[in-house]
């Protein structure tokens, strides 16, 4: 069992907080994944605390689907923190940016030319020279 420190349990209430408060009353559906991170690179602390991230997401074992076409780029709006639209949610380098929401509206990101490729090499099960030709959880 993990043995939550008092400012864990701060950050923990004040996220779920925030979620319930920004998020939930502006989408369908929100869910919580297990910790994870690009090629199982825990740091420090999530050792300590008894998370063992790996690759891909194993919240949805009990419901694997073929990784091609990637349910997320047809069904989920993931936004980084600067902004930014992206097309997954491993995107922590800015590679799957498909649009900017500083300077555009979502749907228009959503439907930008860029995310209308991608999702078109999903359906043909062909994402050579896609950002998606390198994903983690499958390549």
């Amino acid at each position: 069992m993990i043995e939550w420190s008092e400012t864990d349990r701060m950050v923990r209430d004040a996220i779920r907080e925030f979620v319930d408060r920004e998020i939930r009353p502006h989408v369908d559906e929100h869910y919580w994944l297990p910790l994870y991170s690009m090629g199982s690179l825990a740091t420090e602390r999530e050792r300590e605390l008894g998370y063992r991230p790996i690759a891909g997401n194993q919240g949805r074992l009990g419901a694997l689907r073929e990784p091609l076409p990637c349910w997320s780029a047809f069904t989920e709006g993931h936004v980084t923190a600067e902004g930014n639209l992206s097309a997954c949610c491993f995107d922590a380098t800015a590679n799957w940016t498909m649009g900017d929401l500083n300077r555009q509206s979502f749907m228009e990101a959503w439907n930008s030319e860029p995310f209308v490729r991608l999702r078109e090499a999903h359906l043909r099960k062909d994402v050579s020279g896609t950002p998606c030709q390198q994903c983690v959880a499958y390549g």
